[in-house]
């Protein structure tokens, strides 16, 4: 009878902190139960419901009684009933709310966890069996990591059960560890390998117990391949056929792993028509030792639209890694095709720009249907199909996407073309087409070349590199003795008679051929450079007296020798590195040369046979050494024949009758031995091969070039002769149709020579009318120029009308594309256009056009026509703004344009006033040094904006201040503005450094920190808003986004100024207006200046003169040229430290709180000269001081201004800007190398300027004036002036001698700035406001028409003056920028 224990202990639980206490059992030590006992056991929680759970392994099943207690407590009970072997193991009580029965037969271990979080309890229970000692287990196969730990489950099913664990094989590569009595024995592999072990676990001494599989695998990677899905129809079905889908993964034999399908949702497993099979091992596959491959089948009959979707095929590893692949299923209706083909790239471009050097691949998707079969996927270059040759690589990919990739290993010029790619599904057919272009660095080809001494050599360069490099030649001369080669350095210029670029239509390959006579030989090199570097070539030129290196001469095959005809044998070979000996045999045998020659070129043998016999027959050679392939001739004299004639073009007649024009040809070939020498005569009189008769093959054919004439009428004899005889034949030719034909052709002369006299006077009349209309416009032998009259004397600026105009920098008008204006003046516009092939490499080029107005006057085409010449004859430099065309083919109609390059976001004037909020001080307040590494917005004390990344940036905008302008402030009562408006400069007109600190004002909006209020949101803002003078750009910009400007920049803006400015003064031209609004900035942060040598080209016209009216940019002008129209290099430095203050003060006009008037020039004469800028440092600041030194001569020129602000940018900087003009320099060496104008006769511009007053403590001295001599150095603009005016004023000045300026009456807009207007409260202090702020809302000429009107008692505040740079009275012409004053009618006293 079973016995019954029932055991019940029943505990109160209590919760103490944040986590609740584990389950509760009656009992928590091992039990040891009876066979057949059953067995109760009470479980108790607080924190919710329970359950009890054993491992699967375990047999025996349970019942679960569920009870809550009065106080909450929640309770099961177990209960066993007749236990057996079976029941052994451990049983859980587990919080249901953390019970998951199917997650816990998947992962054991997580058993574990829910203990050591409280959330489990267990006991252990055994059961005494004596026919069962072992714990069974339902599968004996255990899988485990190579190297890790592995609990094989051999347990007795008593505690005290004597058990052990034995290794069949005997072998001790496993290692069996410790015993635990609840789990089995931990056992380890003591390899990395796959194995497999039979354990056997028994009681001790039995000889048998329960077996053990033991697999182990190789240890888990971290990832799993994906497996693929093979679809015969690659991914496609039809509706109502049937699918079959095979998923299969190759995978190391070592590992074990599952496949499974993942359905689309639309589609349920318990589909009928739908049979998913289970993972299988392919047997068949043939696969690499150690390699397996799984598989697992899906097939759907009746396929219906609904099927169409993602099947997901996954793969799981021991390591439980996954991994899967997706087919998308289409399904068509039945005969249904269609071909797709994708590019992916970025927009499905079709142009692709290629790097040498680097890889490059391509991509397209393809899918169709009926399946695209691999063998109909082709890639072809210009129109030949492509294969895998390791450079190109065709790869296909068929997991998933269908992709077809064409990659390149390391680009060459050679994969240049037109490349395409179609596929096609033998119903439809889909391409794409590409253009692939490679740049890179030049790639020069070069072929040696020979040519006879007094020839031609003709050189072909090919270089290949995009962007199109700059090309050079250079010729370097050897000598062959005392030893070749003995070489002398290499020449740039040499004698070349052309040169030429051969047309073709590949941007990539140039081909430049030049022409020349060498002198000696030795070796060509091409020079090629762009921007990605530079590549030689050279080839070895050699010059011979033969025909080619090696060469045996004296017999012609074509005709046969007589016996007793002299032979001479000639063997020659050039002495480039060649012995002087040469070897004779004949037949085999040696044999002695008859003479020995040595030429300037070569060595030469000679074999002579006096009288050639037939014993002299044989193979005749020629060796330079044993090791040398020789010349050889076979030589067979022949016995002599008569001569007897072969045939003749007339047959038997011995007279011809032709008429005019016709053709006429006379043979008199022969045979015989000795060959003969032909001679003809006509009338007696031999005939020569010249402009009108032609001999050929051997003298023997007699033909005329053209054709009959009346002179041909005659007799013509034919002489053959040889050593043993002559004979002759002759031929009358008569000319027929004379007579009646003199007149007609009498008259056809008198009618030709007619109507070429009469094309001559209209030609000449033509002529002339254009030369009149020339010689009015001042353009007369505008091509040729006039270089007889070049004076050294004067500068290039100066005489540029008498340069001669290079005619290839004309470009045909029909190439342009004028587009939008970019600015005007007011006899002149500049225009965008786009240019067909103006710049090499390029289809098209966007450029800007310089055009002239009708209505504009010959002074300004003479200033349009010398700004040209200018810039042909001074060559190309990265920071001018260089030309690149011009059309003057109607120049005389006043029709000029000049094409210079386009930088798109305009002058830096503009620049800096629109971005000034985006500025980034650099300027470290400690050390007053640049420190790059500042990258966020700060001031000092100003207001601060925040943008949308939180940053600060300065807000510079105008404080209202507590003080108002002590200047004529009864007359500005009226401007709103009155007493509000900041840096207002004070009764003397100018605030010094120390009014800032010895007052209230705040020194944010003093001169110092003052900047022009820019509205939010205006696309662009201009200085000079309409119309400047006649000769300026007046550039408008491109760009209308917004610029981080950082003091970096503006220093590297100086140093590029300072090269191109010392480049300008380099070859001899002034600028005369440099100034920041005359400065452009082009990508890659580029600066050109433009509008050089302009402004004395306007100011010298004699137009000008009359009407007394220059514009001049007088706050710009340097002191000497204020005062005695003194320009030179020294007073263009003076403008360069105007420039450095504009940048450093953001844009600000210059002299800010100064108006135009006499004191301004007294100020500067004085030694007044502008405060530090706001950011600048010490360093730039002491530049800027030493540009506006007083004695010109003690200024910097500007090599040493590029070395001062080269130190300030660092080296790197200041090279990569230098090599970024090398393909410029490179550019001039070749083109004035091909020039015959010399214009390094024309004297440098860095001239004496006037002498400096004398300062001592801070007092002028009086200064003697100079002697009328001593003025020669100096440039006068105008030749008018005066004896009283060609001495230096003095500094020091009496009432009387105050310098004059002019009242400043007709005002425009952008002058406003600069001009005081006290009747319509405009002042300077308003600094740039006023232009933008006020004309928006009033017109141009309404608001000329205010300022015109102006009280005229204000005139009595300005000196009425008349000899000021020496001008004349005139009428006012029509021009604004605040920049430029009209200079009115000024006193001569």
């Amino acid at each position: 009878m079973k016995t019954a224990v029932y055991l019940a202990i029943v505990l109160l639980l209590s919760i103490s902190g944040a986590k609740s206490d584990p389950p509760i059992l009656s009992r928590t030590e091992d039990v040891t139960l009876e066979k057949d006992q059953s067995f109760r056991i009470q479980c108790t929680s607080t924190d919710g419901p329970i359950s009890w759970y054993n491992l699967p392994d375990a047999s025996h099943s349970f019942e679960e009684n569920t009870y809550t207690l009065d106080d909450g407590t929640f309770g099961n009970e177990m209960v066993l009933k007749e236990v057996t072997h079976a029941s052994v193991g451990y049983y859980y009580c587990i919080k249901s709310k953390t019970f998951d029965s199917a997650l816990i037969d998947e992962q054991p271990d997580l058993l574990n966890k829910l203990i050591e979080d409280e959330d489990a309890s267990r006991i252990y229970i055994f059961v005494r069996d004596i026919d069962n000692l072992i714990v069974p287990i339902s599968f004996p196969f255990i899988n485990a990591n190579s190297g890790e730990d592995t609990i094989v489950p051999c347990k007795p099913t008593t505690s005290d059960t004597p058990i052990e664990l034995v290794n069949i094989k005997h072998e001790d590569s496993i290692n069996i560890g410790k015993f635990d009595v609840h789990e089995g024995f931990v056992v380890t592999s003591r390899s990395n390998e796959s194995e497999e072990w039979n354990l056997e676990c028994r009681i001790k001494g039995q000889e048998t117990g329960t077996t053990f599989h033991l697999n182990y695998l190789a240890p888990p990677t971290d990832q799993i391949h994906a497996p693929s899905i093979y679809s015969e129809n690659d991914g496609h079905a039809e509706v109502g056929g049937r699918l079959e889908l095979k998923c299969y993964i190759d995978y190391n034999s070592s590992l074990y792993l599952d496949l499974m399908w993942i359905l689309p949702d639309s589609v349920s497993v318990n589909d009928r028509r739908i049979t998913i099979g289970t993972s299988k091992i392919d047997k068949e596959a043939e696969l690499e030792i150690g390699k397996s491959r799984a598989f697992i089948d899906l097939v759907i009959n009746n396929v219906s639209k609904k099927d169409a979707g993602y099947y997901k095929c996954k793969v799981r590893d021991h390591g439980q890694n996954e991994n899967h692949h997706t087919l998308l299923l289409t399904v068509l209706n039945q005969s249904e095709n269609y071909v797709n083909l994708t590019l992916l790239s970025a927009s499905n471009q079709t142009e692709y720009i290629l790097d040498v050097g680097k890889n490059f691949q391509i991509a397209a998707e393809y899918k169709g249907y009926p399946r695209i079969q691999e063998e109909n996927i082709v890639w072809m270059k210009n129109g030949k199909p492509l294969h895998d040759d390791g450079h190109y690589q065709i790869k296909k990919s068929n997991k998933g996407k269908r992709i077809v990739i064409l990659a390149i290993d390391k680009v060459s010029f050679e994969d240049r073309g037109a490349y395409t790619l179609e596929v096609n599904n033998t119903i439809q057919k889909k391409s794409f087409n590409f253009v692939f272009k490679v740049r890179g660095k030049p790639e020069v080809h070069l072929e040696d070349l020979y040519v006879k001494e007094g020839e031609e050599a003709v050189i072909d360069c090919t270089v290949l590199g995009f962007p199109e490099p700059f090309v050079a030649w250079e010729y370097q001369q050897c000598d062959l003795d005392p030893f070749w080669p003995s070489c002398r350095r290499s020449m740039k210029n040499f004698n070349v008679t052309s040169s030429e670029k051969i047309d073709n239509d590949d941007p990539v390959m140039s081909v430049l051929r030049i022409k020349f006579i060498p002198e000696k030989p030795g070796y060509i090199k091409c020079l090629a450079q762009n921007k990605y570097g530079d590549d030689v070539g050279k080839a070895e030129l050699l010059i011979g007296d033969i025909a080619e290196r090696f060469v045996l001469e004296g017999y012609d095959d074509n005709h046969e020798i007589a016996i007793g005809d002299e032979v001479e044998l000639k063997c020659s070979v050039l002495r480039y590195n060649t012995t002087s000996t040469l070897y004779w045999e004949i037949d085999g045998h040696p044999a002695e040369s008859t003479e020995v020659r040595k030429t300037p070129y070569s060595y030469q043998s000679l074999l002579r046979i006096p009288s050639i016999e037939f014993k002299d027959s044989g193979v005749y050679k020629c060796y330079i050494d044993e090791d040398s392939d020789p010349k050889e001739v076979e030589i067979i004299p022949h016995p002599t024949r008569p001569l007897v004639w072969d045939a003749v073009s007339t047959g038997d007649k011995t007279s011809l009758d032709k008429k005019l024009a016709d053709s006429l040809e006379l043979n008199c070939q022969s045979s015989g031995l000795p060959r003969p020498s032909p001679k003809w005569y006509k009338d007696d009189v031999e005939i020569f091969d010249d402009d009108h008769f032609t001999l050929s093959k051997d003298n023997e054919v007699l033909s005329l070039k053209k054709f009959v004439r009346p002179e041909d009428d005659g007799q013509f004899k034919c002489v053959l002769t040889n050593r043993l005889e002559s004979i002759e034949k002759s031929f009358r030719v008569n000319v027929i149709g004379m007579n009646k034909l003199k007149a007609g052709w009498i008259f056809l002369i008198i009618a030709i020579i007619l109507g070429l006299l009469a094309l001559i006077i209209y030609l000449a009349m033509k002529v002339k009318r254009k030369n009149m209309e020339l010689k009015k416009a001042g353009l007369y032998k505008f091509a040729e120029g006039n270089i007889e009259q070049y004076n050294p004397a004067l500068d290039l600026d100066e005489q540029a009308e008498l340069l001669p105009y290079d005619e290839t920098f004309e470009v045909p008008k029909e190439s342009l594309k004028l587009g939008k204006q970019l600015g005007a003046g007011a006899f002149g516009v500049v225009v965008e256009a786009i240019a067909h092939r103006i710049v090499p490499g390029e289809e098209h080029t966007k450029v800007a056009v310089k055009m002239v107005k009708r209505t504009a006057d010959n002074e300004v085409i003479m200033a349009l026509v010398s700004e040209l010449k200018i810039m042909i004859h001074m060559g190309k430099h990265l920071n001018v703004v260089n030309l690149l065309g011009a059309v003057t083919k109607k120049i005389a109609k006043r029709e000029i344009m000049i094409i210079v390059e386009h930088c798109r976001f305009g002058n830096v004037q503009n620049i800096l006033m629109k971005n000034r909020k985006y500025f980034v001080n650099q300027i470290n307040p400690e050390t007053d040094k640049i420190d790059p590494t500042i990258k966020d917005h700060r001031s000092s004390a100003c207001e601060y904006e925040m943008n949308i990344n939180g940053l600060r940036y300065v807000r510079p905008v105008f404080k209202t201040n507590n003080y108002s302008n002590d200047i004529s402030a009864s007359k500005s009562d009226n401007d709103p503005r009155s007493g509000t408006r900041a840096g207002r400069p004070n009764s003397r007109g100018y605030i010094h450094q120390s009014d800032l600190y010895n007052s209230n004002i705040d020194s944010c909006n003093t001169e110092q920190t003052i900047m022009t209020t820019i509205p939010e949101g205006e696309g662009s803002v201009l200085s000079n808003n309409s119309v400047q003078p006649a000769w300026r750009s007046n550039y408008k910009p491109d760009n209308t986004e917004s610029i981080e400007l950082t003091t970096s920049q503006l220093v590297q803006w100086a140093f590029q100024v300072a090269r191109g400015m010392d480049y300008l003064a380099s070859k001899k031209v002034l600028h005369g207006d440099l100034a920041a609004r005359n400065i452009l900035l082009c990508e890659d942060n580029v600066v050109k200046i433009c509008d050089f040598g302009l402004a004395r080209s306007m100011c010298k016209g004699d137009n000008y003169k009359k009407q007394g009216e220059a514009r001049l940019p007088i706050k710009w002008l340097a002191l000497e040229s204020l005062e005695s129209q003194v320009f030179s290099t020294y007073t263009d430095v003076w403008s360069f430290g105007i420039v450095l203050w504009e940048f450093f003060s953001l844009a600000k006009v210059p002299y800010p709180g100064m108006d135009v008037h006499p004191n301004f020039l007294n100020k500067l004469k004085d030694g007044y000269r502008m405060e530090k800028p706001t950011y600048a440092n010490q360093d730039l600041y002491d530049i800027m001081l030493e540009c506006w030194n007083v004695r010109p001569e003690s200024r910097p020129l500007f090599h040493d201004l590029e070395n001062k602000f080269g130190v300030l940018l660092g080296e790197n900087d200041a090279n990569h800007y230098m090599q970024l003009n090398e393909p410029y320099m490179l550019h001039n060496n070749e083109y004035f190398s091909k020039r015959d104008i010399d214009l390094n006769i024309l004297r440098p511009p860095e001239m004496l300027a006037p002498k400096a007053p004398i300062y001592v403590n801070g007092n002028v001295i009086p200064q003697i004036i100079i002697d009328k001599g001593n003025n020669d150095n100096y440039l006068q603009m105008n030749a008018n002036v005066t004896p009283e005016d060609e001495g230096i004023f003095s500094p020091t000045r009496k009432s009387d001698e105050m310098f004059n300026y002019p009242t400043l009456k007709n005002k425009a807009p952008e002058e406003i700035p600069m001009l005081q207007m006290r009747s319509n409260g405009f002042s300077d202090s308003e600094g740039e406001q006023s232009p933008d702020a006020d004309s928006r809302s009033r017109g141009f000429h309404e608001l000329n028409h205010s300022i015109s009107s102006t009280d005229d008692n204000q005139d009595n505040d300005y000196l009425d003056s008349s000899s000021y740079l020496g001008m004349n009275g005139g009428t006012r012409d029509a021009f604004s920028n605040p920049s430029y004053h009209m200079l009115k009618t000024v006193n001569e006293k």
